[in-house]
């Protein structure tokens, strides 16, 4: 999709209104560069709803400096209860037809919204989608881009998918319908306790219960890394991830067979990667035999493929650092170009297998949801 082919926010015919939800805990050294990539989007009908959720440095003294400049921000300030409350909290506050959560550090492209809701709108299916993603950059604290994340082309019913790869990721990317929000129970849910640094997933993966996914095959989100961030708590992640992986395969039985051993080898996989990045190597070699018992073929591709390139990767950044040019900011980065990327063949293959699983998962959503 053509930057230049997106709708404009003034030819949205219905012009709606969507509002940002924005999770902040002690984020003063990211906050005013995340508002001001939510405050300069080119749809210019927005809310932006910051729950403050308990903090003790200046985040909330940064948020009121910046609403005093724009009155479509606004500040609720709560005790400390976790992401995933203070997330609700701004749902069940939210105007907009439409929600898209952001998280306190990472950054948007200045079209991302209006690329989103477009991309909603034009859609002629029936029911219509009700979740739209893009593509997502991981950045550093400064904003230089360090990877282009994967460019997983998955649309429609994707449930099935969407537990084998977690293909959206991060929780800044997906915009969905505040109703549809609301309904499946906004974040985190019945895993509340559980899903903890995996809140995003879960929400994820009970929107794609009840409706269609589209895609806008852009780079219009800048995942932050840094020594503070969720995204680094691995190990609890994983965990988290596991538990809500077999919440899911026990309440849908129609699942097939080589779904649930994708679901759980991914799960595995991920125990695997996180424990070796903590230094805990016994650990890692325990999931890796798990895995090789439950998805061999899986196995085989982590430890020829994926596990050393990533070790090179972490030894390449270790000793020669990240070249930073001007250039490579997420906001100078060209969101309609990236590195190439080639999935491997098993992801390819195995992608296909899980789409006919989808079709037919969702012509059965579909069948209810217009009954």
């Amino acid at each position: 999709m053509s930057i230049k082919g997106a709708l404009s926010a003034e030819d949205l015919s219905s012009n709606p209104t969507v509002s940002v939800i924005i999770a902040a805990f002690n984020a003063e050294a990211f906050i005013e560069r995340t508002l001001k990539s939510a405050t300069l989007q080119t749809m210019r009908n927005i809310e932006i709803i910051v729950v403050d959720d308990g903090s003790t440095d200046a985040t909330g003294a940064i948020v009121e400096r910046m609403g005093k400049t724009d009155e479509r921000l606004r500040l609720i300030r709560t005790d400390n209860h976790g992401v995933a409350a203070a997330r609700n909290r701004g749902l069940w506050e939210a105007r907009g037809e439409f929600v898209a959560p952001l998280d306190a550090d990472d950054v948007w492209h200045m079209r991302k919204l209006e690329m989103q809701v477009g991309a909603l709108q034009r859609s002629t299916e029936l029911p219509p989608p009700g979740a739209a993603y893009c593509f997502t950059r991981l950045i550093e604290s400064d904003d230089f881009v360090l990877a282009d994340g994967p460019n997983l082309a998955v649309d429609g019913w994707v449930l099935a998918r969407h537990l084998a790869y977690n293909f959206v990721g991060s929780g800044s990317n997906l915009i969905c319908r505040s109703d549809l929000a609301r309904k499946v129970g906004g974040f985190g849910g019945a895993h509340l306790n559980v899903a903890v640094n995996a809140e995003d997933y879960d929400f994820q993966l009970r929107l794609a219960e009840r409706c269609s996914f589209t895609l806008v095959p852009l780079y219009l989100v800048g995942y932050r890394r840094h020594a503070g961030g969720r995204s680094l708590s691995g190990i609890t992640m994983t965990q988290s991830h596991r538990l809500i992986a077999g919440d899911y395969l026990s309440t849908h039985p129609e699942l097939s067979i080589e779904c649930r051993r994708f679901v759980r080898g991914r799960t595995e996989a991920m125990a695997v990667r996180s424990f070796l990045a903590a230094g805990r190597p016994m650990a890692a070699l325990a999931a890796a035999f798990r895995l090789a018992a439950i998805d061999p073929v899986r196995f085989a591709f982590e430890a020829v493929c994926r596990v050393p390139g990533e070790a090179l990767a972490r030894l390449s950044r270790a000793v020669g650092g990240f070249e930073r040019e001007p250039s490579q900011t997420f906001a100078f980065a060209d969101p309609t170009r990236a590195r190439p990327q080639r999935l491997p063949l098993l992801m390819r293959h195995r992608l296909i297998l899980l789409a006919r699983e989808d079709a037919a998962l969702g012509a059965g959503a579909a069948q209810r949801t217009c009954g």
